[in-house]
């Protein structure tokens, strides 16, 4: 089975969306509650109503199979039941409702959904409740909805398990008009930090299922993630082996055809592809495209793959998918407005990128658009909606014929074993590479240099890639990025590699595909950190290859080296006569045809 086919199955039996637990905050209408003996309820609540509040509240119990028991040991809060409690106000109800909707989006649940009070609950100074289960206190009853009034205090934190993984709620409303809430599947294990200061005040709401008599339960895929998790790290240590191959001028990567992948002896029949793409069901733009703000099985699918690639150690990012294709256009006899006396034709240009990248933690990844091939996409026939993408067609004119333009956008999971990090962002191009590995190189500090840690050996085989990935021609395309070399050996020479840097000089530079100025004062740093007989060396090299064809350039390297702190006398007049060798003999002809120019001639002198 191949690799993409058994991930898709996996992902086929993760048919129900939701999470375990939602919190949020909501603005509301502040309602009027009143309390038998205390009256109505200022809020934010004061103190001197919260100590009125304690005054004829219970202490709150907890269970112990079928005991009813008080331990304040276990746990130490004040109680209300729901029939001492009345709320009022014209908006309460549909404010309620609308609380209620946030809480069955985040659960996944489409039955109507009933809130039942059931207790008002103080805590002061020092309160808290240990890890615990609710009991499912009535029939249809499958969550608890935790709802924070405006109130001052601080500590409190609420964290809620289920199936070992962990969420934690500071439910603190920072506006009069303003709840927090939560609400958790009834099984989940929650507790209550301590109250450190001041008085919270939280309204319990069972949550029940209309009509039903059977509780729901928390949705539960840790079957599936184990499975992905396993697939993904065989993925990864396959891939890991995998022989390197070349790949073309523009750094396009040549690893990315399918494959066929043996899910019983976990060994690859083919080349595995260095990324996978899963599409998501809902639409999402640029602004909305967060982990937070996912909708529907979204939630889940995400949830299952992401955690799955953290046990898996490989990369986990949203962002968008981009297609765009331009071409002909041919007329047709039976459209009825301009559009429609057109029909798309051949495509001749075309862009497949991802872009507007998103991380769980909010770290930018320093990538900003990295292309794809149709072999990566997981679920490849949703990009068949490009059909319906409506195009743009302009009519005719001169000798031109009728073109279109199109675009069709898609958000999606992109995921990769670490391992192919570094080969992913080498092979998507100097114009990513450089600047991601710009990126790695600035979140070093000193110390992780010296000490030769993970994170720099991770550059340092970045660095590796790139240099050996870099583009052989010299495309129009790839002049206008010249000023990289310049960029890559700064780098490099932060990295203090500076053998990888001299190799880069020899390899590159001097074949003077893209030499420019831009790189001079980066080859003089490195000139001036290397031995003399290799500084000398090194410098003759350059001269004798390039000056030939690019004598003002290295007219401004040769200055460049007798700025202070100049190089070394030997290094300069071992490679100057080089240099001067290669000045024209015909100056007259020389000018006429710009070869001397006056930038020439002063940087000679000078030096």
């Amino acid at each position: 089975m191949q690799l993409i086919e058994e991930f898709v199955s996996i992902l086929q039996h993760v048919d129900r969306p939701g999470n375990f637990c939602v919190s949020g905050y909501a603005d509301i209408h502040v309602p009027r509650i009143a309390v038998t003996g205390v009256g109505t309820i200022a809020l934010p609540l004061v103190p001197v109503q919260a100590e009125q509040l304690l005054a004829v509240a219970d202490p709150a119990p907890y269970g112990r199979g079928s005991d009813t028991l008080y331990d304040p040991k276990v746990r130490r809060t004040w109680q209300v039941d729901a029939n001492q409690v009345k709320i009022t106000g014209r908006h309460w109800q549909s404010d309620l409702d609308s609380i209620i909707e946030q809480v069955t989006t985040g659960f996944g649940i489409t039955d109507k959904v009933v809130a039942e009070p059931y207790k008002l609950l103080i805590y002061n100074k020092g309160s808290f409740f240990v890890t615990h289960r609710d009991t499912e206190k009535t029939a249809g009853m499958f969550a608890t909805l935790v709802m924070v009034l405006p109130c001052e205090y601080n500590g409190g934190t609420l964290r809620v398990q289920h199936n070992g993984m962990e969420e934690q709620f500071d439910l603190h409303p920072t506006d009069p008009s303003e709840v927090a809430f939560a609400a958790f599947y009834a099984d989940c294990r929650h507790e209550v930090l301590p109250i450190s200061s001041g008085y919270r005040l939280v309204l319990i709401y069972n949550l029940l299922r209309k009509g039903k008599k059977r509780a729901l339960k928390p949705p539960s895929y840790s079957d599936q993630q184990q499975w992905l998790e396993t697939l993904l790290r065989t993925w990864g240590q396959n891939v890991a082996v995998t022989e390197d191959v070349d790949v073309d001028a523009e750094g396009a990567d040549a690893l990315d055809a399918d494959t066929d992948y043996d899910a019983d002896n976990s060994e690859a029949t083919g080349t595995l592809p260095l990324k996978l793409i899963y599409p998501l069901e809902h639409a999402y733009t640029q602004a909305e495209l967060d982990f937070s703000t996912l909708k529907g099985k979204d939630i889940v699918i995400v949830d299952v793959i992401s955690k799955a690639c953290a046990g898996a150690d490989c990369d986990c990012y949203l962002a968008l998918l981009k297609v765009w294709e331009a071409g002909y256009a041919n007329y047709n006899s039976y459209g009825y407005d301009d559009d429609d006396h057109f029909e798309v034709g051949e495509v001749t240009d075309s862009e497949y990128i991802l872009q507007h990248w998103r991380h769980h933690s909010g770290q930018h990844l320093g990538i900003d658009k990295l292309e794809f091939k149709i072999t990566e996409v997981c679920l490849p026939e949703v990009l068949q909606e490009m059909e319906d993408a409506k195009p743009e067609f302009e009519e005719a004119t001169g000798n031109a014929g009728v073109s279109f333009e199109r675009t069709y956008q898609h958000a999606v999971l992109v995921f990769w074993p670490r391992v192919n990090r570094n080969r992913i962002i080498a092979r998507a191009g100097i114009g990513v590479s450089v600047p991601f590995l710009a990126g790695l190189i600035q979140r070093l500090d000193k110390q992780a240099l010296i000490a030769n840690s993970p994170e720099y050996q991770d550059a340092l085989q970045l660095s590796q890639q790139i240099r050996t990935t870099w583009p052989q021609n010299t495309s129009p395309k790839l002049l206008v990025s010249r000023g990289r070399e310049r960029d890559f050996l700064g780098l490099l020479r932060q990295l203090g590699d500076i053998k990888q840097s001299c190799a880069f000089v020899i390899d590159q530079l001097i074949t003077g595909r893209n030499y420019g100025t831009e790189v001079n004062e980066s080859l003089v740093k490195l000139l001036r950190e290397i031995p003399v007989e290799e500084a000398s060396q090194l410098l003759t090299d350059v001269f004798t290859k390039l000056a030939p064809n690019h004598l003002e350039s290295c007219a401004n390297l040769l200055s460049l080296c007798t700025e202070p702190p100049a190089l070394s006398q030997k290094i300069l007049l071992a490679a100057t006569p080089v240099f001067v060798k290669a000045l024209p003999s015909d100056p007259n002809q020389s000018i006429s045809k710009g070869v001397i120019t006056q930038a020439l001639i002063v940087n000679t002198l000078t030096a």
